[in-house]
């Protein structure tokens, strides 16, 4: 692997040094870098090398080669520039590099300082047919051969991020020199292949400059055409009127398979495909470019700390804002539940598995398993009949569409297989059947059980990615949106580990715990202090450092508590907080508490630390360990009350920061409990939260009460109609279990039993009970009947009662607990529901005679004519300190199910259930194709069907896998004009380059705004710039031109509003310094209407890059207007110099494969920002910021954030 080679190889050059002057070969700081000291003249230079992407290396990777001392020779840092160390092992980079330097030969002549690099206007002529070579720097031609002026290079640098521009892979002359999107080697295939994918039912949208330049691939189908259950679509928190997307982006223009398939390693250069949703068919070209962006956004709050907002695979942050600034007609392309397994398995596998099903005719499942047993193994000559066995019979049950497999008749040639509609199909496949896939291998899982959510297979690997490395759902936006949810799932654990009766345990995450009850060490506490003295006696081995978690006890033998040590330094001697039985403020995360333990000032404990390794423990003391671990945590609503007050609009969510209060083994815990529940889980009751009371001097932060109002009312009211009436007294909840498909299999089993038995009332309803104990099972694996729990007398199934009174019997409410620790506590001590018992009400098939008794019990065998619908939960007494949530009396609801005479369910008090009419989805789904009509068929109906199937098939160019249709009436939205005409272009006109369909694309838009941006009015003359730079460097100029070049090709090719900024070539005099306006900001942002109220029509800034670019960040200034100061209730992260405090323009956040591309698009991101506060302009709105203002904020700024200023920033300013 590269990362192995890497590393052996740097190991083989510590070992024995490559050139008798190199010493000191060390690993870098950041990964991919090493660093090596060159002896030349009596005097020692140190040398970094950076390696960008470490999975090229050996073979194909970019290198970049830097002194890291001060006052380098001129000769030597020019001979390390002209340096080609692309595709060269460490020890030739080490060797070539010491040679250069001891010669003083890296370049033929030096290069003046004085000379000041001019963009010629020619370079900028990016019409002409060339590849380039002419427009790089002067003084290119003068390198020898090992410099960068290589025949084959075109300027670029291979190996950057996928955010970049087109001219980001060496050697690919035809997109360095084209502007017109339509000059492409592949436009037949290009085409071919998109209506390949628009006859299959999706709809297609380009942007950028595909096919012939840098652009984007969107292919989506609306998800209510994808078949899924409501059931899965609610677990899976997906709207059926929004689409699914698949962006591929092509960074180098398009390839059809037959290009990639020459080089299958390399080819992953030339695609890269991200997966989320949007409300359109298409994101916008800022959402595609932040998809592919993988630098963190940083903001700053009130107290001057930073935070980090995401921008993968999760939502992405438009324009700034917060869910509840955005329209909701503004369409957002963000991630879903399972974008990021789901992409990395398309990035990773998808090209060569198609290769593998071409040349070896396997279907998906053969090819899967022919790619995990041979990954990074040799081959044998002859296959396995195994890798062709059929793939799995469940599909049938799945919608047309999903089951469509264009390479099953086109499999023959890689020139007739349309790449990105095997790429869609191949995508439906694994985000419609999640659940029967690892979410971290991809491999299929094993399971006896179905499940309704996705999750991981056996394997302790996969666990601890999927949990620890943040694989997994976000916990904290559980808590947040459904507090009852997560104190139920805690509960059910608890008392099953209680009761000896869970069997699962979180093994393979490294948890460190205490053993229970057993406290080897002994120490003084000093209760004023909050010390602890520890007694070491000889032989021990203990050290408590900071951070380290320990359980104590009084030798009084009062109850344990559990602590952190937040200051370790002066051991035995340390400071102590804690996290039991001892609230914290909620409003200070690090604040520390007294512990009470009661006696004299100077206590003797008894202490354990956290330091046993969960997995070694037997599963006896594994239940207990865990009943210990759940009683350190705080309460639910502590939890979420503390979310709420210590977490920013659009800032990530996350518990870890309450490290005082939550260790991180409990919190790997809870996320265990959460993550491993595979059922949906809805609450309708919404249990009286407490307000929460501030104390005198706290303040909530401004967002806490929109975030807590945020949907409450109208969850309360759509939940509201869906209590079951006639079960007062109990909370309840929307259950649903089993796999994604099971729904349609019931679906199916009961439109059987209609048309066989002429049903009138196709299902009934009848309650299931359970021990307390067995609901944490019973959620992640569903309903069964392999184990006998109670005799069974009446057979073997699933045993029912239209009576709650009867399945309130089998639920032993009335047992006492034992938690194992003597305290005999019947449910977890922080639940605020305080569970005593619970059930279910199920679905059944309404076919009595059918079932294995039915009577005194209703005993079903067949699991398909069974559906979950309702828990109901029935709450103890109230715990000391614990208020009790009080169950709402159900109202009749407005819409109700008519029940069987016969068979009408009994609930509390022997009262009929009166049953919402949403607790069908077979009786009364109306709005797509399971509808009614499929219980009972109407003849007119399915004629309708049919003829709409047979139009779609037409319109799909004889594609038998057609389901969806382009603008269907299916409340679709309409394709753009200009995806349109990229469908509709002859293929010979495009390859002769003189189509004009698409001429004029990128000129600007008639806009309504009055203010609108004008591009080409801004007047220079009277705005103070930095004095003109008087370096250069060849590295720094080549990266500058190819950078320019690229964003000058975006901006023509692209309309100006949708950018959002505008660079004129005409005012560019010098390639180190440029002026770009940013513009077109929402008219609905404080900073927008300042723009219009003093007829600003752009925010200018000056550009200035250092002779180290790109391995140090450029320089950004706002020129004007100036802005309001962030101390008297300005942001957009404008300092009062008017420089910009982003971490990503600071040696500490700048990544040397960062494009400017998608730096504009976070700068442009800062100023939309409205959090803390939204950017607004000085009264006046058109006065400007001098240089030297910038200068002191910006290395203020620095200084304050604790971020590194570039070493070259004195020489730009």
């Amino acid at each position: 692997m590269p990362r192995k080679a890497f590393v052996a190889d740097l190991q083989q050059v510590q070992s024995r040094s490559p050139h008798p002057s190199v010493s000191s070969i060390k690993k870098g700081e950041d990964d991919g870098s090493f660093t090596f000291k060159v002896a030349d003249s009596g005097r020692s230079i140190e040398i970094t090398v950076l390696i960008p992407e470490l999975g090229d290396y050996p073979s194909e990777h970019e290198c970049f080669l830097y002194a890291t001392a001060e006052n380098v020779p001129e000769s030597i840092s020019k001979a390390i520039e002209s340096i080609n160390a692309r595709a060269k092992k460490i020890a030739d980079i080490i060797n070539i590099t010491a040679t250069a330097i001891c010669s003083k030969r890296g370049l033929k002549r030096q290069h003046s300082t004085e000379y000041d690099p001019i963009f010629d206007e020619d370079s900028m002529d990016i019409d002409e047919d060339e590849t380039g070579e002419e427009e790089e720097d002067q003084y290119e031609e003068d390198y020898d051969d090992g410099g960068f002026g290589d025949s084959e290079d075109d300027g670029s640098i291979a190996g950057w991020s996928p955010a970049m521009s087109e001219n980001e892979l060496v050697g690919d002359s035809q997109v360095a020199g084209s502007s017109d999107p339509l000059e492409c080697d592949y436009i037949k295939e290009f085409c071919l292949d998109l209506r390949a994918v628009k006859g299959a039912g999706f709809k297609v949208g380009v942007l950028g400059n595909l096919p012939g330049g840098s652009g984007y691939l969107s292919i989506s189908i609306k998800i209510s055409k994808l078949g899924i259950s409501d059931e899965a679509m609610t677990a899976w928190r997906l709207n059926p009127d929004k689409y699914l997307v698949l962006l591929m982006h092509y960074p180098a223009g398009y390839k059809p398979l037959s290009a990639m398939a020459k080089d299958s390693y390399t080819a992953k250069k030339w695609i890269q495909v991200y997966v989320g949703t949007s409300s359109r068919y298409k994101p916008s070209l800022q959402e595609a470019i932040a998809a592919f962006t993988k630098v963190k956004k940083f903001k700053e709050d009130q107290d001057g700390n930073t935070h980090i907002f995401k921008t993968e695979s999760g939502k992405l942050d438009v324009h700034g804002l917060s869910d509840s600034q955005i329209d909701p007609n503004t369409p957002i392309f963000e991630g879903t539940f399972i974008s990021r397994p789901v992409s990395e398995l398309l990035n990773e596998r998808l090209l060569a598995l198609t290769l593998y099903r071409v040349s070896y005719g396997f279907g998906w499942d053969g090819a899967e398993m022919f790619y995990e047993d041979f990954q990074g193994r040799e081959r044998s000559d002859t296959v396995d009949d195994i890798y062709y066995k059929k793939d799995d019979d469940g599909i049938v049950h799945l919608a047309p569409l999903v089951q469509a497999d264009v390479l099953q008749s086109n499999c023959k040639s890689h020139d007739d297989i349309p790449f990105p509609l095997v790429t869609m199909q191949y995508l439906l496949r694994h985000f419609v059947r999640c659940t029967e896939f690892c979410l971290v291998c991809h491999n299929k899982i094993d399971a006896n059980f179905e499940a309704l959510k996705p999750y991981v297979c056996s394997k302790p690997l996969c666990l601890y990615q999927y949990m620890a490395l943040g694989f997994g759902p976000s916990m904290e936006y559980e808590i947040l949106d459904q507090p009852s949810v997560i104190d139920l799932l805690v509960s059910f654990c608890w008392v099953s580990a209680t009761n000896g009766k869970l069997s699962e345990f979180p093994t393979g995450l490294n948890l460190t715990v205490p053993i229970p009850g057993h406290f080897p060490y002994t120490a003084i506490f000093d209760r004023a202090q909050q010390e602890l003295t520890v007694e070491v006696n000889e032989g021990d081995s203990i050290r408590l450092n900071t951070g380290d978690w320990i359980v104590m006890t009084a030798s009084s033998g009062s109850e344990s508590i559990h602590c952190r040590v937040v200051d370790g330094e002066y051991f035995p001697k340390v400071r102590l907080a804690i996290v039991a039985n001892n609230p914290q403020s909620i409003f200070n995360p690090d604040s520390i508490n007294p512990i009470v333990i009661m006696g004299d000032t100077n206590v003797q404990v008894s202490f354990g630390v956290y330091a046993s390794n969960f997995d070694d423990l037997s599963d006896g003391i594994k239940r207990n360990s865990i009943v210990q671990m759940l009683e350190t945590l705080p309460s639910v609503n502590e939890m979420r009350e503390w979310l709420i007050m210590n977490t920013k609009v659009g800032e990530e969510v996350s518990l870890k920061t309450w490290r005082n209060k939550i260790s991180s083994s409990a919190l790997l815990l809870l996320r265990w409990v959460v993550a491993s529940n595979r059922s949906c889980i809805v609450q309708i009751d919404q249990t009286p939260d407490d307000p929460i009371e501030y104390k005198q001097g706290e303040h909530p932060p401004d967002v806490a009460a929109s975030m807590m109002e945020e949907t409450k009312e109208k969850k309360k009211a759509i939940l509201g109609e869906e209590r079951v009436h006639g079960m007062d007294g109990w909370i309840q909840f929307r259950f649903a279990m089993g796999a994604p498909d099971k729904e349609q299999r019931f679906v199916n089993e009961v439109r059987s039993a209609v048309e066989t038995n002429g049903l009138i009332f196709p299902t009934i309803f009848a309650f299931h009970g359970s021990p307390l104990q067995n609901w944490h099972s019973i959620i992640r694996e569903g309903l069964h009947f392999r184990e006998t729990a109670h005799g069974r007398a009446y057979g073997n199934g699933v045993y029912h009662s239209l009576d709650a009174s009867v399945s309130l019997g089998y639920t032993n409410s009335y047992r006492t607990f034992n938690s194992g620790t003597g305290s005999g506590q019947r449910w977890w001590s922080k639940s605020h529901l305080c569970i005593n018992s619970a059930m279910c009400l199920n679905e059944v098939v309404n076919l009595p005679d059918q079932f294995v008794s039915k009577s005194p019990h209703l005993v079903v065998d067949k699991t398909d004519w069974i559906q979950t619908r309702y828990l109901f939960v029935q709450t103890g007494r109230v715990a000391t300190g614990v208020s009790q949530p009080v169950a709402p009396v159900a109202s009749i609801p407005p819409k109700t199910l008519p029940q069987d005479p016969g068979m009408t369910p009994r609930g509390i008090g022997s009262k009929n259930l009166i049953i919402p009419e949403t607790a069908s989805t077979v009786r009364t789904r109306s709005g797509n194709d399971q509808a009614v009509s499929q219980v009972r068929p109407s003849p007119a109906k399915k004629s309708r069907i049919g003829s709409k199937i047979k139009g779609i098939v037409k319109r799909s160019l004889g594609s038998t896998s057609g389901f969806g249709q382009d603008d269907d009436g299916y409340s679709s939205c309409a394709t753009d004009q200009e995806d349109r005409d990229i469908l509709n272009i002859d293929e010979k006109v495009k390859v002769n380059g003189k189509d004009t369909s698409l001429k004029g694309k990128g000129k600007q838009a008639v806009k309504k705004n009055p203010n609108a941006f004008i591009p080409g009015n801004l007047d220079i003359s009277s705005i103070q710039l930095l004095s003109e730079p008087s370096y250069a460097s060849p590295l720094a100029t080549k990266r500058i031109n190819q950078e320019l070049r690229s964003l000058v090709k975006i901006q023509e090719s692209h309309d100006l509003e949708e950018l959002g900024w505008y660079i004129n070539r005409d005012h560019i005099e010098n390639v180190y310094q440029w002026i770009v306006e940013f513009h077109s900001f929402d008219l609905s942002l404080p900073l927008a209407k300042d723009m219009t109220k003093h007829n600003v029509r752009s925010i200018v800034m000056e550009v200035r890059f250092g002779k180290d670019f790109p391995m140090t960040p450029p320089f950004f200034r706002i020129i004007g207007p100036r802005f309001l100061p962030f101390q008297r209730g300005g942001g957009g992260h404008v300092t009062a110099g008017g420089a910009l405090c982003m971490e990503l323009l600071t040696n500490s956040g700048w990544s040397a494969v960062s494009s400017l591309e998608s730096v504009f698009l976070q700068i442009r991101l800062a100023l939309c920002s409205t959090e803390p506060n939204p950017a607004r302009l000085e009264t006046g709105g058109n006065s400007s910021y001098s240089p030297h203002e910038a200068k002191d904020a910006f290395i203020r700024a620095c200084r304050t954030h604790g971020w590194q200023v570039p070493p070259d920033f004195n020489s730009i300013i």
